[in-house]
């Protein structure tokens, strides 16, 4: 019973069983050992060939991809740019490990920038961008 509630545990309780009940009984052992023919009444299809090597597509790709940042992480507020007001600015690319060497043209990665959330590119730095 839960605290200032009327209960009665009269009837809310059995009696216990008369006799025990009985033990299981053992199946069979399962043989897992291959046979030489179907045993279900229809059997698998062909077997598949074998596999190929794929290779690679021989282009890169542009940057890194990350995997997806927990709501709420403080990883969601790097951003690479001259100084915070300009990351926040610009919203130019997430450096989430806080590495500099993440930001492309010698940009810095700066922390607690909340204000971004789509990286928009490197366009607006007409004089670091070759």
């Amino acid at each position: 019973c839960h605290e200032y509630t009327q209960c009665s545990a009269v009837g809310m309780t059995g009696s216990p069983t008369p006799e025990p009940t009985p033990m299981p009984s053992t199946a069979a052992p399962i043989n897992n050992n291959p046979t030489q023919t179907p045993t279900t009444a229809k059997p698998s299809r062909t077997p598949t060939p074998a596999p190929t090597t794929l290779k690679p597509t021989g282009v890169p790709s542009k940057k890194p991809t990350w995997a997806p940042i927990p709501f709420g992480s403080m990883q969601m507020e790097f951003w690479c740019g001259l100084d915070w007001f300009d990351a926040q600015a610009n919203c130019a690319q997430r450096c989430p490990s806080g590495d500099d060497n993440l930001c492309l043209y010698g940009l810095k990665c700066i922390s607690g920038v909340a204000t971004c959330k789509k990286e928009l590119g490197y366009s607006n730095y007409p004089g670091l961008v070759p």
